[in-house]
């Protein structure tokens, strides 16, 4: 990982601890430039974990670096691959928080059911269908195989 996601790893805790009551906007940027340098990291499961607690207000906010759709794409995609199926309920499907990014690609909420009921043929054609976006993906085209 470059040195500027490693520096981003440092100071976003410290970010969240100075600031006694952030507002939602401002939680929600610091867990998902969180959840980016944690994938830059290959730190999979604290990306997944950063990505599903974003608050749904930031919206928009913070598009110049992360649009709504890829906090799904992401938090989904490194949930898969790090949660058990247990997590993958408990903290993806039945979260409320993040159900509003999982509404807003509703292939990566079918992909994650799809897991979680061992319907292996819809998840093999659901991640066929985003093997053009994941390789076309600043952040996951590196780790695409």
């Amino acid at each position: 990982a470059s040195n500027r996601y490693l520096t981003a790893l440092t100071y976003i805790p410290k970010a969240e601890q100075a600031l006694k009551q952030p507002d939602k906007i401002t939680t929600a940027k610091l867990k998902s430039a969180a959840g980016l340098a944690s994938i830059a990291s290959l730190d999979f499961h604290a990306a997944a974990n950063n990505f599903i607690t974003v608050p749904s207000e930031l919206g928009s906010e913070f598009s110049d670096l992360i649009a709504p759709e890829d906090i799904a794409l992401y938090g989904g995609i490194c949930a898969l691959a790090t949660f058990d199926r247990h997590e993958l309920k408990q903290k993806v499907i039945e979260n409320p928080k993040f159900r509003f990014f999982l509404e807003l690609m509703p292939r990566v909420r079918e992909l994650v059911k799809s897991f979680h009921d061992s319907d292996y043929k819809q998840l093999l054609g659901i991640l066929k269908s985003l093997e053009t976006d994941i390789k076309l993906d600043i952040h996951l085209s590196q780790h695409h195989e």
